[in-house]
């Protein structure tokens, strides 16, 4: 009684198996995040402003997808939500790269429009 020998499969040893003891997912709020960068990295290029508001959040959902699939195949966090959090930090990467190309874009044309005419098209006075 007790005693285990190395032939015996442990359930939580198996391929696939979930472990009790580990953290879990966060895939729901990867993917919000990543959905909302992206949403404003789209919108950035209608309102550059929008693209500062896009920008940390795609990051931040880039960042915490980055870690969370570390401990995912580490085996310390709930692998269930495996395929939403990757797509939420693909959706994160992509907003932020649209908000700062979004936001760099309106930043030239503020500019342009106030540097005098030989840079740019000045104020129109």
């Amino acid at each position: 009684m007790g005693v285990m020998y190395e032939e015996e499969e442990l359930p939580w040893e198996e391929d696939r198996a979930i472990r009790r003891d580990c953290e879990p997912h966060r895939a729901k709020l990867v993917s919000n995040l990543g959905v909302a960068g992206l949403l404003f990295g789209v919108v950035s290029f209608c309102g550059g402003a929008t693209g500062l508001l896009g920008l940390p959040l795609g990051l931040t959902a880039l960042v915490m997808a980055h870690r969370d699939l570390a401990k995912i195949r580490a085996g310390t966090m709930d692998r269930r939500g495996e395929k939403r959090t990757r797509r939420g930090g693909d959706a994160g990467l992509v907003g932020a790269l649209l908000s700062l190309v979004g936001a760099a874009a309106w930043a030239a044309l503020v500019v342009d429009r106030f540097l005098p005419p030989p840079y740019g098209s000045g104020l129109g006075w």
